[in-house]
């Protein structure tokens, strides 16, 4: 699956890393030094996964991470935070306030892949569901007013509402298969 990366981190020495990283497994990505920057790229190059560090100047990565779940439009956006922050108090804050995941500084090369991985197929699944519940949504508006048709129907016309009935229960169930399946 092609996903795209954001990273948002004033850490140069991390940055290379993680540019290394990336780039190496054929990732796209965009990296950036600052939250400002990262708010625009966020809406522009719309990523799958977002690395976010908290301590940076000016605009922490807190402050961007409650902005982006509070007032943008990419709710769907998987954000990992990635700081130093390790403490229990620290973790339950970014969590708090709509981190998906969370990693700490240092941090394994095999084992950020792997979050990254986890957080792309979480965001195909978000993505999916939000699809598919409004498609739900109107094939229910479709099948109650079909079941609304065959109660008020003459006997001669119920077997032909009924199909159309067993046809629009099929066609929902098909919606509701991953489609990892």
């Amino acid at each position: 699956m092609n996903k795209k990366i954001l990273v948002i981190d004033d850490d140069v020495s991390y940055l290379s890393i993680v540019e290394h990283m990336l780039t190496s497994r054929q990732i796209d990505h965009k990296i950036c030094r600052d939250a400002k920057e990262g708010r625009g790229l966020i809406e522009s190059y719309a990523p799958d996964v977002l690395l976010l560090d908290w301590m940076m100047p000016e605009i922490s990565g807190l402050e961007l991470l409650k902005t982006v779940r509070e007032e943008m439009k990419n709710r769907d956006l998987f954000i990992i935070m990635v700081t130093a922050k390790m403490y229990s108090d620290d973790i339950v804050t970014a969590f708090a306030t709509g981190a998906d995941d969370y990693i700490i500084k240092p941090f394994p090369v095999k084992e950020m892949i792997a979050r990254i991985e986890n957080g792309a197929r979480i965001k195909r699944s978000r993505e999916f569901n939000t699809k598919n519940k409004q498609r739900l949504t109107g094939d229910l508006d479709r099948l109650n007013l079909l079941l609304q048709r065959l109660i008020e129907t003459g006997a001669q016309d119920q077997a032909s509402v009924l199909q159309q009935c067993r046809d629009l229960i099929a066609s929902m169930k098909d919606v509701m298969r991953s489609p990892d399946e």
